[in-house]
């Protein structure tokens, strides 16, 4: 655990990607974001998403577009490394059979990159209509399953503990009332709606 914790706090500071392994991975990931459009259950999600969202990152599939992961470089990595993966971004979660003395000793062995004070990075999202484009997508294809998303638009909570507790909440209840073992779920499962 402790050399694979060490390797893991190494790669922020030791980067050992290169030019043709960017190259060999945006293939991967190319291969990836196809297998992705394949899944029902995240297409219908991230349409959601995309129309709720539709100025804002949340808005955009994480992996990208193949388009878009045509223009990853090293020298881009580089720069979101350099302005992202600073000490202030970090949080450092572990969970194990070890005791706290041993975290601690791994985090005196940390190198000074950890140390340093470095200003991050600034990202700025746009304001979004709390008015989603439409209140219900259909859409209908020649598939062996069926999929719903219910998605909620809420206004932004500047308090990140009230937010997540916010998050918490709306997904229980929505697991409650549409989620696998809900009467809704059931009923149209049966009635293979």
């Amino acid at each position: 655990f402790m050399k694979s914790l060490k390797l893991l706090l190494d790669i922020p500071v030791y980067p050992a990607y290169t030019e043709e392994g960017v190259v060999a991975e945006r293939k991967i990931i190319a291969h990836e974001i196809a297998m992705y459009q394949n899944d029902v259950d995240y297409r219908t999600f991230h349409r959601g998403l995309t129309n709720l969202y539709p100025h804002h990152p949340i808005g955009r599939d994480i992996a990208g577009t193949k388009e878009s992961i045509e223009k990853i470089d090293k020298a881009l990595l580089d720069q979101v490394l350099h302005h992202y993966y600073v000490p202030s971004n970090m949080l450092l979660f572990v969970i194990g059979d070890f005791s706290e003395e041993e975290i601690q000793e791994m985090i005196a062995l940390l190198p000074d990159f950890y140390l340093q004070e470095r200003p991050r990075a600034t990202t700025f999202f746009p304001k979004e209509d709390m008015k989603p484009r439409h209140l219900q997508l259909l859409s209908e294809e020649d598939i062996p399953t069926a999929s719903f998303s219910y998605l909620v638009k809420l206004k932004p909570i500047e308090d990140l503990h009230w937010s997540f507790r916010r998050q918490i909440k709306y997904g229980i209840l929505l697991d409650v009332l549409f989620g696998p073992g809900s009467a809704f779920y059931m009923k149209h499962y049966e009635n293979n709606d």
